[in-house]
């Protein structure tokens, strides 16, 4: 009897031993699931934010580009908006890439914040043209508020910005090649790279243009010499073809016409600058009338 009922008391213990432990077991498999799929829910959206963030900046770069390719001798009248909307494109990659530093695993950020600074790089380019091309309108609106001044001080004065505008179509050039040829396709390459990482945290293997894009990417951060833009004897020239042209193309100076022709075009280029700070600088155009009107009665 005592037996038996030892042997019950047994029977009992181990029957809720093992009641206990598969509910626990069932209790982790099932915290385990939630926080897989609540993992996948949320790199699914970082991965959908990710995406949008890069798509604005192509195609905010996509407008920008299009006056490189289409103009030459650019003034910042001409393409300050589409200027700003990749600017502010660039600024909301970055914020993006903030919030996934809270909530993406360690592998994506790195990925990001290093296609972060590519872009940044690539704003930097564009950047420095627009500031410079700001300097050369400064002293567009300094020669012609000088322009019944000393001769010889306006006279250098209007030598220093012929100088500026020598410099600054050379910048042009190379500033279309460099975003172009080099940083925009590196950038490209690498995008494919945080996407990879981004798929194989939701399980999903990675594409044959995805595999061919991220082992392309030794290749693109190697610059290629084709593609290096160096200073022009007549940059004016260049610029009018430049998306039909190689980098290392160069017109000769000893043939007069295309001589004649680049000096032509810089002339051109000086009267456009000139023409548009006025028409965009109200203030200006006042100070100029102003000045028009004391030289006549003066003369008279």
């Amino acid at each position: 009897m005592a037996s038996t009922l030892k042997e019950q008391l047994i029977t009992i213990l181990l029957t809720s031993a093992l009641t206990s432990t598969g509910w626990v077991g069932v209790q982790y498999y099932n915290a385990t699931k939630q926080q897989e799929q609540f993992s996948n829910q949320l790199y699914k959206e970082l991965y959908d934010k990710s995406a949008k963030a890069l798509e604005e900046i192509d195609d905010k770069y996509s407008k920008l580009m299009d006056f490189y390719a289409t103009k030459h001798g650019l003034s910042t009248h001409e393409y300050k908006s589409e200027f700003n909307e990749f600017k502010n494109a660039v600024e909301d990659y970055k914020s993006y890439v903030k919030e996934l530093e809270r909530y993406g695993n360690s592998s994506q950020v790195k990925a990001a914040n290093f296609l972060k600074e590519l872009i940044w790089g690539l704003y930097g380019d564009f950047y420095l043209h627009f500031s410079t091309i700001e300097q050369v309108e400064d002293h567009v609106q300094l020669v012609l508020l000088n322009q019944y001044s000393n001769s010889e001080y306006f006279d250098a004065l209007n030598e220093a910005l012929d100088n500026d505008l020598d410099n600054l179509i050379q910048l042009e050039n190379r500033t279309y090649y460099e975003v172009s040829q080099y940083k925009k396709p590196l950038i490209d390459a690498y995008r494919q790279y945080l996407n990879y990482h981004f798929r194989s945290s939701l399980g999903l293997e990675a594409t044959e243009d995805m595999v061919n894009a991220i082992n392309s990417i030794e290749s693109k951060q190697q610059r290629n010499p084709e593609n290096e833009y160096k200073d022009k004897a007549l940059p004016f020239m260049f610029s009018e073809q430049r998306v039909y042209q190689a980098a290392t193309l160069d017109f000769s100076e000893s043939d007069d016409f295309l001589k004649q022709k680049n000096a032509a075009l810089k002339h051109n280029t000086k009267l456009k600058f000139i023409a548009l700070v006025i028409e965009n600088e109200p203030s200006l155009k006042s100070k100029l009338e102003e000045q028009v009107k004391d030289k006549k009665e003066v003369i008279e």
